[in-house]
Formats: structure tokens, C-alpha cells, sequence
């Protein structure tokens, strides 16, 4: 593919993005950003730094003085009416102070009133909105939306990503490293959102369901549906712009995950550029050259869903040299 560009989370690392914003500005697309949590939730629990607020401001200078679009996270998947009022309230003065105008949103009733309270702001629904139909891209287009990140469930079925590109553009997330078909997700998005996990509790879902479940059948890792970065050229009749999920890596690792995009090609550790919790957990190795004889992106992309009757997922694992951290009973 030709000139992709990207978008990448920050990771409260200042600092780290002043130089990925200056070494990498003309690759990437937009830098996003959550919304302070006291407002409301987001897609994952970080710990935010007291000076966050300041740091927004700093954020969105330093992407409009280098040209690339800055975007606020209001993905949470549990929204109350006081939360609405509260966090389109700050966004409004936060656009007046800053002229931000562009934001990602989950909820459909939010995307409702944040386009009429701020008519000129840019909305793109969230992959978090769960868009997998023409139908579903329509009625947040109808609700003001002007870009969709689809479910990921669906990143690997570029025939229907073609058809939700003619109703609205697409930005297409590459290193999703969670499980698919996982029933336990909408769950963990609604408890992630509504800020419940305690500190020093050990309540995760993660730890409590996916782990178990990839820790027998770890060739599940294999059908998560993340993009190789050999494989961006195939979406290129539905876009050049690529959603990099890296809120929780540091600026290092982002930086890596970073470079291997943007060459389209990695012969590393696909456990180093993949986000997922369970990868970190279980996960030494695996090998992403490797895979490049394996038919990997058409195996994959045409799979059934029905592990009981396919063995090539079980295959890859000797093939890319699969090793393993630890195995939870």
C-alpha cells in the first residue's frame, strides 16, 4: 500500500509523543485521547496523571502545530444522563479553548446530542459502537457521524468493509490482539467503562475468563482478527488510514509497533506489536515471518468459525514457533 497513515493512542507519556509526533508526523493520521475519567469512562483503566487536563491542552497544540488530527475518546460503553451533561459540557468549552473538533463516540444517543450542542465537530463512531452492517453505519451517519472504526469482528471481511466505506469513510484498527467471538466482551467493555475494577482487587475478566480460555486453546491467538502489517495492501479499496491500538504500551513499544506498519513488514515478535492482555500474559514468541508461507491472511479471512472441524490454526503454532509464558489451569 501506498502512503498509509496512522493513528495512535496516547499513553500519557508527553514527552514520548513530542518526539513520535515530530520523528513520525508525516505518517501519521491523528493522535486520540480519552476524555478525563472524572467525566467519564473509557475502554480501558489507566492510571490518569494528575496534570491530564493541562496535558490535553498541550496534546492538541502539538498535533495542530504538526498537522495531524487530534481526537477525544468518548467510547465509554455505559453512559448515564449525568455523565452526558457533565462531559458534553467540558468538550463544549474544551472545542471553544482549544478549537479541538474532532472525537470518537460509542454511544448513539451521545453522538445525538454532542452534534447538536457542537454542530461543526467531527464525530467517528468508535469500534467500540460495535458497527458490523450497512444498516448500522447508516444510522450513526444518520446521527451525525462522519467516519466509522468498524467491530473488529469484521476487520478480515473486506467484502463488507467495502460496503460500509460507500456510506461513510473507514479507519480500520490493525493490532486488535483479543480473541474473537469472545462472549465475555460486551461484559468486560461495560465493566472497563464504568471504572469498577478497584485498584490492588484482582477483579479482570481478562484474567478470570480469557486467560483460561487462550491458556488451552492457545491457537485461538491465530484467528484474533489483527492485520499483519504485510497485509495492509489488501485494504487499500477501503482505506489508507490504520488504528493503532497502544494506550496501555509505552512509548517504545509504540514506537516499534509503529515502524512495523509503516514498512509493512515485520519479521519480529508478533507478541510485541499485538494489544491484548492474554498475549502479554502467555505469550513469549510468535513468529510473524513465519507466516508468510502459510496463506495466512486467506485461511483466515475465509474461516468458519468452527474449530472443531479446522486444524490450521493448531498447525501455526509449531510453524511460528509458538512459545509459551505460563499455562493457567
Amino acid at each position: 500500500m501506498k502512503n498509509p497513515r496512522f493513528s495512535i493512542g496516547y499513553n500519557f507519556d508527553y514527552e514520548g509523543f513530542r518526539y513520535l509526533t515530530e520523528k513520525y508526523g508525516k505518517n501519521l493520521d491523528s493522535v486520540y485521547f480519552p476524555i478525563p475519567k472524572k467525566h467519564l469512562g473509557s475502554g480501558r483503566i489507566l492510571d490518569e496523571p494528575p496534570a491530564y487536563k493541562k496535558e490535553i491542552i498541550g496534546l492538541i497544540k502539538l498535533c495542530q502545530d504538526r498537522g495531524i488530527t487530534s481526537i477525544m475518546l468518548l467510547n465509554s460503553t455505559v453512559v448515564s444522563a449525568a455523565q452526558i451533561k457533565k462531559s458534553v459540557s467540558y468538550l463544549k468549552k474544551l472545542v471553544s479553548r482549544t478549537g479541538l473538533f474532532n472525537v470518537a463516540v460509542t454511544d448513539p444517543y451521545l453522538t445525538k446530542i454532542i452534534k447538536k450542542t457542537i454542530p461543526n465537530i467531527n464525530i467517528e463512531a468508535s469500534t467500540l459502537a460495535r458497527i458490523r452492517t450497512v444498516q448500522e453505519a447508516k444510522y450513526f451517519k444518520e446521527l451525525g457521524a462522519s467516519k466509522i472504526t468498524p467491530d473488529r469482528e469484521i476487520m478480515r471481511s473486506l467484502k463488507t468493509l467495502i460496503k460500509i466505506k460507500e456510506i461513510l469513510p473507514i479507519k480500520i484498527l490493525a493490532n486488535e490482539g483479543c480473541i474473537k467471538n469472545c462472549i465475555h466482551r460486551y461484559a468486560h467493555y461495560n465493566m472497563l467503562s464504568s471504572q469498577i475494577i478497584e485498584k490492588n482487587k484482582h477483579y479482570d475478566r481478562m484474567d478470570q475468563v480469557c486467560v483460561p480460555i487462550v491458556s488451552k486453546h492457545p491457537h485461538k491467538v491465530f484467528s484474533a482478527p489483527f492485520i499483519r502489517p504485510e497485509d495492509l495492501y489488501r485494504y487499500k479499496k477501503i482505506t489508507n488510514v490504520f488504528k493503532i491500538s497502544t494506550r496501555n504500551f509505552d512509548t517504545k513499544r509504540i514506537e516499534k509497533t509503529l515502524k512495523a506498519y509503516i514498512s509493512q513488514r515485520f519479521e519480529g515478535n508478533l507478541v510485541d506489536i499485538l494489544n491484548c492482555v492474554y498475549i502479554d500474559t502467555l505469550f513469549n514468541n510468535i513468529d510473524n515471518k513465519a507466516l508468510n508461507s502459510t496463506r495466512f491472511f486467506e485461511t483466515i479471512s475465509s474461516c468458519s468459525d468452527d474449530c472443531g472441524s479446522c486444524d490450521y490454526c493448531k498447525k501455526l503454532l509449531k510453524k511460528a514457533n509458538v512459545k509459551m509464558k505460563r499455562i493457567r489451569k
